[in-house]
């Protein structure tokens, strides 16, 4: 995650119209756009991460031009994407004159299922009983990577456009079946689990 600040040039430019919050909607819009068009086309979810700018403010009162501005852009990196290469990314989106700094607030390292061992074959099982396959695989910030250093784990995501998609969702056809194929994947057991 990177915040982005800019000053206005100086007082006598926040005087005379100057309005920092400007500049960091573009710093974010240009900052999401270029990330965006910089990961291109994915096909494959890990291969590529989310960016989104999810905070703009500035400004200390209503009606008063904002001296300041600061940005908050969120990307969720691929595995072996590093938090130093994304705000390397950002920095080099932004302009001169918008006095802006970059600063990487928080990182972590992207996660993607394994392609073997206990959970491969969980994912593997569960999406032959369901019919899907194991389909599901992206690098969202959560906490699979934390149970993974103590645990075989892998992630089951909704239909539909997918997490936080305008068209996320989740049925009650979807989850019985996927309760009746876990109960029937574990109780014939997982090769090398527990």
């Amino acid at each position: 995650m990177e915040r982005l600040e800019a000053d206005a040039v100086d007082l006598l430019a926040a005087l005379v119209g100057i309005d920092s919050v400007n500049p960091g909607l573009v710093a974010g819009a240009a900052g999401e756009a270029g990330i965006a068009a910089a990961l291109g086309p994915r096909r494959e979810r890990a291969a590529g991460g989310d960016v989104l700018v999810s905070t703009v403010r500035g400004g200390t009162s209503t009606f008063v031009v904002a001296d300041r501005a600061e940005c908050t852009v969120e990307m969720r990196t691929a595995p072996g994407v590093s938090g130093s290469a994304v705000l390397a990314e950002v920095e080099a989106l932004l302009r001169p004159e918008w006095d802006a700094t970059a600063e990487l607030v928080g990182a972590r390292d992207g996660w993607r299922l394994q392609d073997q061992g206990p959970a491969a074959d969980l994912a593997g099982r569960l999406g032959a009983a369901l019919g899907t396959g194991a389909t599901f695989d992206a690098p969202y910030w959560m906490e699979a990577p934390l149970w993974e250093a103590v645990c075989p784990t892998l992630i089951c995501g909704p239909h539909g456009g997918g997490m936080h998609a305008v068209d996320e969702w989740v049925d009650l056809r979807q989850v019985r079946a996927f309760t009746t194929a876990l109960v029937a994947v574990l109780a014939r057991g997982v090769r090398g689990g527990h």
